[in-house]
């Protein structure tokens, strides 16, 4: 897989003094090593038996301290750590990476301090695809080495009866990855554009967006510790896009005596998915999959990847499922699918690796004992990912989809940790999702959260803190955006085919309390300061330019004051005044959300006339569908089709993306 760091650390009681340098990737190198962080605390990337090979026994390092310097372009992390103990990192700049600013886990005792994370990497040139290419192709090497002059012989023979030797798709494999690696930088010539690969291969490698297609991105990640202290951080300008993988099983297609609860996804030797999508010729046909309509008729025309981890399966004793390769080849057990069998299932929200999509994090906390954070600035954080596939059909709450989904964007998530903020200066700010949810701050289970509230005696304070006036915590959330590119016409049309409510929803919240019950959460106090009332909202921008667009802006009082049983403000006892928020229809937040009395009927009739509106425009997509498919005689392109043809999706966003847009604060 190539060496994984630029630095690891691999020993106790280390000071790595940057001296105001720069590390970073060269772009030659950033191209072709996938798996890459500039600075690893350990001597494996991952611990031990985890990870697609073996790196060893992983080792627990003690003592780190890193600071002074810029850690730049990388394919993965600026600094990632697994089991390290006593971490500090000071007066950083990490910016253009894929995955992570920094991400450590299961450590005990981490301090940050004046740190700046991002921009995140746009020059994200080659997609997932690539990087398994690249690992798959040393595989087949090593295995074209042990057949010896019997890859002449070795042959395969594909649905279609297109017939290749191992070592012709050995040979493909790399004349395909060579085309893509040249087209990345332009130097692409005649010959290669006579070749029949030619296209094939700029589709199946290149990420024409330019972002990160991962599962996620996130400013600061961590996992499983204890003792995390922050101070002065700030988190900015990360934009992803997601390619969402629809994971493809065929247990269901066995026969009964071998048939398990259990599902095997289809797999490549390095635990990348085995996307069909990619295997059926071309994204018309792949689409199809998305759109989650009839595959019966796909039929297996393949690519170098998908050849290549067939002819690896088959003679590296790697292994594939029975009912998988009766499609993909010509013949095998005697057996044949002429096209996809509708025993084929399905698991979404995945990316190329399996991970769970989750979106844009600035700050994520997940797990962690004694958190102190103070000074925080998380800002424009932008998710350009498409609508989710609808490959999987049997959505039928939010919760089917775990932590969100990979258009959400959240500024910060916290589940099963006690924090504390502190300071004035805690802001969470412009933050955008083109076709899905925006979340300031996310509160989850088992979460105990307090804003250094110093006026009332029963709130700790944290020494040497005194407690004073000038010495109140608070929050500033603000510019929230979802569904930035959710028309009403778009809108409609996903009510007509029953993918609204579920799994697409457009809201907003400044704070989103995931589980309300009494001893699951707490936040003191309640609201937190700076924070006039905590609110959600469905919201569908009117105009695109506007940060913030509403389609029928309604003000509603939410009073965190009022200490009802369906309330969780009564558990701080904290008096506020309540604020008139401008939303769209209801809250998110059903009955349990106090609203005054007061403005039901008037809401009433704003929602009626809403909803009279909605019915117009379902009723005039609806007749115009029908109209469609009379005169074509067969299923009209839809709007949001365009979603899912990733390698046709085109970056028109005027931002200015360099880098020198964050370095409006100096270290």
């Amino acid at each position: 897989l190539g060496f994984f760091a630029a630095i690891s650390i691999e020993t106790d009681n280390v000071e790595l003094n940057l001296n105001s340098y720069q590390i970073s990737m060269s772009k030659s190198f950033y191209i072709q090593q996938r798996l890459f962080t500039v600075i690893e605390i350990g001597n494996s990337p991952f611990v031990t038996d985890q990870g697609p090979v073996n790196f060893g026994i992983s080792k627990s390092i003690s003592n780190v301290y890193i600071h002074d310097g810029i850690l730049g372009l990388s394919s993965q992390f600026g600094i990632h750590s697994n089991d390290a103990t006593n971490v500090t990192l000071e007066k950083l700049r990490i910016c253009e990476f894929e995955t992570a600013g920094v991400e450590l886990n299961g450590f005990d005792g981490l301090i940050m301090n004046n740190l700046i994370i991002g921009p995140s990497s746009i020059q994200v040139k080659p997609s997932g695809t690539y990087a398994n290419a690249r690992f798959l192709s040393y595989a087949l090497y090593k295995l074209l080495n042990e057949i010896g002059d019997n890859s002449l012989n070795e042959t395969i023979i594909f649905q279609g009866e297109r017939t290749l030797t191992i070592q012709q798709i050995y040979d493909n494999l790399i004349l395909s990855m060579d085309i893509a690696y040249r087209y990345f930088f332009n130097m692409n010539d005649e010959s290669d554009k006579n070749e029949a690969l030619y296209l094939q291969s700029i589709e199946l490698y290149s990420n024409p967006v330019g972002l990160p297609d991962g599962s996620s991105l996130y400013g600061i990640v961590t996992f499983s510790g204890t003792n995390m202290k922050m101070s002065n951080i700030k988190i900015q300008d990360l934009k992803l896009n997601v390619n969402e993988v629809p994971a493809s099983y065929f247990d269901e297609c066995m026969s009964y005596e071998s048939y398990t609860n259990d599902y095997s996804v289809l797999k490549g030797a390095f635990g990348n998915i085995m996307d069909l999508r990619r295997m059926v010729g071309g994204w018309n046909n792949g689409e199809i999959i998305d759109l989650g309509d009839d595959i019966t008729h796909l039929q297996y025309v393949g690519n170098p990847l998908s050849d290549a981890q067939i002819a690896l399966s088959i003679f590296g004793n790697e292994g594939q499922n029975d009912a998988f390769l009766k499609w993909a080849l010509n013949e095998y057990n005697g057996e044949s699918y002429q096209g996809l069998p509708q025993c084929v299932g399905w698991v979404c929200n995945r990316d190329n690796m399996f991970n769970q999509n989750e979106g844009i994090m600035g700050l994520k906390i997940e797990s962690i004992n004694n958190v102190e954070i103070e000074n925080i600035v998380i800002k424009r954080l932008t998710n350009k990912s498409p609508l989710p596939s609808y490959a999987f059909l049997n959505y039928t709450k939010r919760d089917d989809i775990h932590h969100g989904l990979g258009t959400d964007t959240k500024g910060i998530y916290i589940n099963d940790s006690d924090v504390i903020f502190d300071g004035f200066n805690n802001v969470i700010q412009k933050l955008i999702s083109f076709n899905g949810d925006v979340v300031g701050l996310n509160i989850k289970e088992d979460v105990y959260v307090i804003f250094d509230y110093v006026f009332s005696d029963n709130l700790p304070s944290k020494a040497p803190d005194t407690d004073t006036e000038d010495d109140k915590s608070s929050i500033e959330i603000r510019e929230l955006c979802p569904g930035y590119e959710i028309t009403f016409a778009l809108l409609a049309e996903l009510i007509v085919e029953q993918k609204y409510p579920y799994p697409n929803t457009f809201y907003a919240c400044n704070i989103l309390v995931d589980n309300k019950e009494i001893g699951s959460m707490s936040i003191e106090p309640y609201p937190p300061n700076g924070i006039d009332a905590i609110w959600c909202a469905d919201n569908v921008p009117d105009d695109k330019y506007d940060i913030i667009g509403n389609v029928l802006p309604i003000e509603i009082k939410v009073d965190a004051k009022t200490e009802s049983d369906y309330s969780t403000a009564h558990l701080a006892g904290i008096n506020v005044e309540s604020k008139a928020i401008p939303m769209v229809n209801a809250p998110h937040y059903d009955n349990k959300l106090d609203i005054y009395n007061e403005n039901i009927p008037y809401l009433y009739f704003i929602i009626g006339i809403f909803c009279i509106i909605m019915v117009v425009f379902v009723l005039v997509t609806f007749i115009m569908k029908c109209g469609n498919i009379l005169m074509n005689g067969n299923r009209s392109k839809s709007v949001k089709n365009q979603k899912y043809k990733q390698a046709k999706y085109v970056d028109t966003d005027d931002d200015d993306d360099d880098i020198s847009d964050a370095t409006e604060d100096e270290i």
